[in-house]
C-alpha cells in the first residue's frame, strides 16, 4: 500500500473553523501514491532549507479565488540521529 500526504499550514479561524486542515486534505487528494505534496505556504516557509521541491501545477482549492501552486517534495536533508547529529 502506498500512502499520499498533503501539507499546509495556516491559522485557525476565530470561529474555530480549521481552513488549514481542509486545505491540507485538498492538497493530499492531489498527490499520487507515494507522493508528498505541499502548498505554496509550506514551500515558502522552508525556502533556503535543503528540502527540494518540484512544481506540480496550479490547482483550484476551496476558498481561494486563483489557482494555487502545489509542489512535490523531491529531496530532503540527510537523516538526523536522535541527538541531532548527522548519520
Amino acid at each position: 500500500m502506498s500512502a499520499r500526504a498533503g501539507i499546509h499550514t495556516g491559522e485557525i479561524g476565530s470561529d474555530g473553523d480549521d481552513v488549514s486542515l481542509r486545505r491540507a486534505a485538498e492538497v493530499a487528494a492531489l498527490a499520487r501514491p507515494g507522493e508528498i505534496l505541499v502548498s505554496r505556504t509550506v514551500s515558502d516557509l522552508v525556502a533556503g532549507s535543503e528540502i527540494a521541491f518540484a512544481f506540480r501545477g496550479r490547482h483550484r482549492l476551496t476558498g481561494i479565488s486563483e489557482p494555487w501552486p502545489v509542489f512535490a517534495v523531491t529531496g530532503t536533508p540527510a537523516a538526523l540521529t536522535r541527538d541531532g547529529t548527522s548519520r
